[in-house]
């Protein structure tokens, strides 16, 4: 007998026990029993373009898709150029080509080029964008020009950019030389047998006028 009730004691003790632990965790943790639903961190992903028949978007294709048709032709004509130097000649072929595209990029978004190397490295100017072309373009199959990437910035009235670039205008945001975007274009640049692409684009951004007239 004395056994039987010393089990029941000793149940009820632990139904004691286990109830307070209960209760201490419950007040511990305000955690809901039923675990919210996490929000997503956007809704779902937002792009912005242009509508393909302004003249903001004409201008500068037509720009950019004649540019990139010399530029293409410059790169064939590279490639030929350094299939025929050696050590002695090739530091003339490479300064050769760099000033035939300073001349020939005149007036176009790669007056001033920078280009962004599958290395992680940034070479601004075409003597640094030619010695780093002709270092890896012997090693290639090919290399062209694969697509485009333009990024307009447009220049709220009265903004800091707004000021600087429209310094020295009598009125302020209605004139037609206004410059009201500033554009930073970048061109991929995609080889075989590497799959990691390169950009080459403008390193200063281009104003555009309000007149719709890009300035290069």
């Amino acid at each position: 007998m004395k056994n039987g009730k010393s089990i029941k004691f000793l149940a009820g003790a632990v139904a004691i026990v286990a109830a307070f632990v209960f209760v201490a965790a419950a007040l511990q943790d305000p955690m809901p029993l039923s675990p919210s639903r996490p929000k997503p961190e956007k809704l779902c992903p937002i792009t912005f373009h242009l509508d393909p028949e302004t003249s903001l978007q004409k201008n500068f294709a037509t720009h950019i898709e004649k540019t990139n048709t010399d530029l293409a032709k410059k790169l064939v004509e590279f490639r030929a150029l350094l299939s025929h130097a050696n050590k002695e000649n090739l530091k003339s072929t490479l300064m050769d080509f760099a000033g035939a595209c300073r001349k020939d990029f005149e007036g176009t978004y790669l007056k001033n080029p920078v280009l962004w190397g599958d290395d992680g490295k940034t070479y601004t100017g075409w003597g640094a964008i030619a010695s780093y072309l002709g270092a890896i373009m012997p090693s290639t199959t090919y290399l062209a020009v694969q697509g485009v990437h333009v990024y307009l910035e447009y220049l709220p009235i009265k903004s800091e950019k707004y000021m600087t670039f429209n310094r020295g205008m009598r009125d302020l945001g209605d004139l037609p030389n206004e410059i009201d975007f500033l554009a930073s274009i970048r061109t991929v640049l995609a080889y075989a047998p590497n799959d990691d692409p390169m950009e080459i684009g403008n390193g200063a951004p281009i104003p555009h006028r309000k007149i719709c007239d890009p300035i290069y």
